[in-house]
């Protein structure tokens, strides 16, 4: 088998697996209520648009009854390439994703990085985390 090949065939795996895994939580996360509703980019049939619909009619409410309305926005896009592994892994065992389960998603997470192509130019970036 070509190098080639086997890179396909890894990644083809690892894109089963991925899914498999995403397919896992999402079930635990649903059943046991984990995420409420305004987890927008996170729940099936719901998207941030809709996130943007609700946003801008609650503030159109509040004015129409006379209320203040103020907010504070955020930049969060690149947020997840930012996230504390270790506390995301506490996090998840807190909600009841332990034992094997969480070594599993621990052993996922370590030594990855992200690779950025610019020009035809390769770069790897490693999280600070």
């Amino acid at each position: 088998m070509g190098k080639l090949q086997t890179h396909l065939l890894a990644y083809i795996l690892l894109k089963i697996f991925e899914k498999i895994i995403y397919r896992r939580l999402y079930d635990h996360i649903y059943c046991n209520h984990i995420l409420v509703h305004e987890q927008f980019g996170f729940i099936n049939n719901s998207s941030t648009e809709i996130a943007s619909y609700k946003l801008i009619n609650d503030i159109l409410l509040s004015l129409n009854n006379k209320l203040w309305v103020g907010g504070i926005v955020c930049d969060l896009q690149k947020a997840f390439y930012c996230i504390c592994y270790n506390i995301l892994l506490s996090e998840m065992e807190f909600y009841g994703i332990s034992g094997e389960r969480n070594k599993l998603i621990q052993s996922y997470l370590n030594n990855r990085y992200q690779r950025v192509v610019l020009n035809n130019n390769s770069m790897k970036y490693f999280s600070k985390w």
